[in-house]
Formats: C-alpha cells, sequence, structure tokens
C-alpha cells in the first residue's frame, strides 16, 4: 500500500510547491516576489500551527485528571 500512495503523495506534495513558481510572481512585483511567497507560505504554517495549539488546548480542558493514581501495566 505504501508503494502505491507514496508516488500519490509526492505528485500532489511536489505540485503544491511547483505552483508557488507560477502563481505566487503574478501577484507581487518582480522585486517582492521572493518576500511574498515566503509571507504566503509561511503565514499559513504559522497559522496552522496557531489553530493546532488552541484546539490542544482546547482538548486538555476535557481530559481526565491523573494526579495521585496509579500508573497502568
Amino acid at each position: 500500500m505504501i508503494m502505491i500512495m507514496l508516488p500519490i503523495i509526492w505528485f500532489f506534495t511536489l505540485g503544491m510547491h511547483a505552483g508557488y513558481a507560477v502563481y505566487f510572481p503574478e501577484l507581487y512585483p518582480t522585486r517582492l516576489c521572493g518576500t511574498g511567497s515566503g509571507v504566503c507560505f509561511n503565514g499559513a504554517r504559522l497559522l496552522a500551527s496557531t489553530i493546532d495549539y488552541v484546539a490542544g488546548a482546547a482538548v486538555l480542558i476535557f481530559a481526565p485528571e491523573t494526579r495521585d493514581q496509579e500508573l497502568p501495566e
């Protein structure tokens, strides 16, 4: 299954990054192209990591308290 899925994952991952080289130059002037690409790419990563942190903190509210309990065998 891995040998079937890896080329598919590779295609979409490479395609996403290759698309930046075509799409972002149309959005930004030449002198700002590198900065614009970096802001778009890393801005999404920053937003996703923040959302993951907030979601993890929200889940912890419902986690059971384990203080003063013995560890399971």
